[in-house]
């Protein structure tokens, strides 16, 4: 899986001597081998102060709930991911932890204070092709 990297143009140089590609289609750097990610932190998409970053797998989670208003059993749809990077950054900015998760499951979850605009465009993607699928 491809990491995209948000490198100004001064600092191609060096993105490109660590290894990084260049996507003519897209016009931006990225990387492959998720073991070397840390190397480019300094280009990390936006990492606050800790973030995971998804490698391999992300699941579409179904699981029954009972409401707590109705009673009414219901199914609630969440996401989740496995085989990932947890990223730690400190107040300087600069990265104090880096851990390479693949034992266990991370369910995700989103709260009010998270900007979640590339996440729902990610979901209506997966929507389009699963609706496409069924089309078929």
């Amino acid at each position: 899986m491809a990491l995209y990297l948000n490198v100004p143009y001064e600092q191609k140089d060096s993105v490109k001597a660590l290894g990084a590609k260049w996507d003519q289609i897209r016009k931006q750097w990225y990387v492959t081998n998720k073991f070397d990610y840390y190397k480019y932190f300094d280009w990390f998409p936006e990492v606050y102060e800790q973030c995971d970053l998804i490698c391999d797998y992300m699941y579409i989670v179904e699981a029954p709930r009972k409401c707590h208003k109705c009673k009414n059993e219901t199914s609630v749809v969440g996401l989740a991911f496995q085989k990932f990077f947890s990223i730690k950054k400190g107040e300087n900015g600069n990265l104090i932890g880096y851990r390479y998760n693949n034992k266990y499951l991370n369910f995700f979850t989103l709260d009010d204070e998270t900007d979640n605009t590339q996440l729902e465009f990610f979901l209506r993607s997966i929507l389009d092709i699963i609706i496409l699928i069924q089309r078929l």
